[in-house]
């Protein structure tokens, strides 16, 4: 090797070396820095040092004066130069990096025809932005290119805590080799080491992309499959009930039964066979609170009037609540706030902490009788709420109509987490 860097772990280099080191404090910086230049000022190097956080110029001063015999004289001689980056970049900072490159070996030259034997420099990159990464990289690859076989040797130091694995590649890549500190221990990786670990990385990255493709294709295989699964599901159930529909439909008509009876088993079934098909639609996920009620409000022209956030019920409550909000309206049409032109049914819901509530109010515009007994649609309604949603039921029969105040906890009802209810609007 032909000179000494003064640096221990490295020891001596060839002539155009372009190195770099890794650094996470000062004390690393003055580690390497301080011999580095030490070394160069006794074997008669031209040494220029453009320095920057951490290590600012007025340390630098102080701890080679502290080391090197004589820092004065060498100061005023040229042989040693300290520069701030501001000061360098003020002079040379709007250049392009082929420029640069030109005023190192320009500065080499100089040096020679001086009759000092060769420069040494060091520059330290603490002052890049992420903006100026890729146009460094290529400055950095230009100056391993100029230097080599050239009378100098140049060292660049990288704060190890602003690169990542990938930068770290990449300037290790950009120069002969690097110099990098591991519990308290340094050590030199070679280009080469660099070369072979953005391999190994390339071809674990390409596996991985493979690996993540082929999931993925598997995963959307599946997802389609359970979407068709889905649809083939919901048409069966669809012809299932429509034929459960029609066999009812026409066994009650002929064994004589009453048409209010048929109509209202087959008003039941058609509530079911509606719930089903939005069920379908969500792939028997969730079923919108709103469309719900508004598929059962759509035969009563806007006499049904809602209000309600935009919950979203489990399969399960859609069903309950399907039969229910029907059983309900059927009963208004026949006798309560529906059965007369000007009479309208207000529905609110409103989400309190783990409760929902909701509240069917009718204005019959006309004085309303409480049932003398309880019927089926009653009870059925009872039992939805108390077996099917765990909830609890008030009914009153006011002289205006039928309230319903129905609580059941949010658990049973919604599919959105607890405590992100919407009251109503």
């Amino acid at each position: 090797m032909d000179v000494d860097t003064g640096i221990a772990p490295i020891g001596r280099v060839g002539w155009g070396s372009h190195f770099c080191h890794f650094f996470r404090t000062v004390d690393d910086l003055s580690e390497t820095l301080v011999p580095y230049f030490k070394t160069g000022l006794e074997q008669n190097d031209a040494c220029i040092w453009v320095t920057a956080d951490p290590f600012p110029k007025e340390r630098a001063l102080a701890e080679l004066n502290t080391n090197v015999p004589n820092l004065g004289h060498r100061l005023a001689t040229g042989q040693l130069k300290i520069l701030t980056h501001s000061e360098w970049y003020a002079v040379h900072g709007a250049k392009s990096p082929n420029d640069v490159a030109e005023v190192w070996l320009s500065a080499k030259d100089q040096a020679l025809r001086d009759g000092y034997r060769a420069l040494r420099l060091t520059g330290n990159t603490a002052f890049l932005h992420a903006d100026d990464w890729d146009g460094f990289m290529t400055y950095e690859y230009l100056l391993r290119e100029a230097f080599e076989r050239q009378k100098l040797i140049a060292l660049c130091s990288y704060d190890s805590r602003r690169c990542d694995a990938s930068a770290s590649l990449e300037v290790i890549q950009r120069h002969d080799f690097a110099l990098t500190k591991a519990r308290g221990k340094w050590n030199v990786i070679d280009a080469a080491d660099g070369h072979r670990a953005k391999a190994e990385l390339a071809v674990l990255k390409t596996s991985f992309d493979q690996a993540v493709a082929t999931r993925t294709h598997r995963l959307s295989q599946a997802l389609e499959h359970q979407r068709l699964l889905s649809a083939e599901h919901g048409h069966r159930q669809k012809n299932l009930i429509a034929t459960i529909l029609s066999i009812a439909e026409q066994t009650l008509k002929h064994a004589g039964v009453a048409d209010e009876v048929r109509s209202t088993l087959c008003g039941r079934l058609q509530a079911l066979d509606r719930v089903h098909e939005q069920l379908t639609r969500s792939d028997w996920s969730s079923v919108s609170l709103r469309e719900l009620l508004a598929a059962i409000a759509a035969p009563y022209g806007g006499r049904i009037r809602i209000a309600c956030g935009d919950e979203h019920l489990t399969p399960r409550a859609a069903l309950d609540l399907g039969l229910l909000f029907n059983e309900l309206a059927t009963n208004a049409a026949k006798y309560g706030g529906l059965a007369a032109p000007a009479a309208h049914v207000d529905i609110t819901v409103e989400s309190r902490g783990d409760k929902v509530r909701l509240v069917w109010r009718e204005t019959a515009g006309r004085h309303i009788d409480k049932p003398r007994r309880t019927g089926f649609g009653l009870k059925l309604i009872q039992q939805l709420i108390t077996y099917g949603l765990q909830g609890d039921c008030e009914m009153r029969f006011e002289p205006s109509g039928l309230k319903c105040v129905i609580e059941a906890p949010a658990t049973k009802m919604l599919i959105r987490p607890e405590g992100c209810g919407h009251g109503g609007h």
